[in-house]
């Protein structure tokens, strides 16, 4: 198997939803303590940081789901719960 259908196996597709997952809920925290420290320009920088790698989250969960056995309903509940969302897939990852 060489390295372009390596990326596009669902073990590919597992491995870069989990690492995304992380690093995206790892922004919002961040974004969150910008927040509650009052921290304008964190909030700024870290707010669009979060918001890039949400972005790339949300197109991989949906340009993935048919590798993983995601049906529609649970892509839009992975996206639109917004922070909530990669924690949910993380758990599903981990139950796979």
């Amino acid at each position: 198997m060489g390295i372009q259908q390596n990326l596009f196996t669902s073990d590919a597709a597992t491995k870069r939803l989990r690492w995304l997952s992380i690093v995206e809920t790892i922004s919002f925290v961040v974004l969150v303590w910008m927040m509650v420290t009052a921290n304008e320009q964190g909030v700024s920088i870290v707010g669009a940081i979060h918001g890039f790698l949400f972005l790339v989250y949300a197109i991989f969960v949906i340009r993935d789901r048919e590798q993983l056995g995601w049906g529609w309903a649970f892509v839009a509940v992975a996206v639109l719960t917004g922070p909530i969302g990669p924690i949910l897939v993380l758990e599903n990852l981990r139950r796979k």
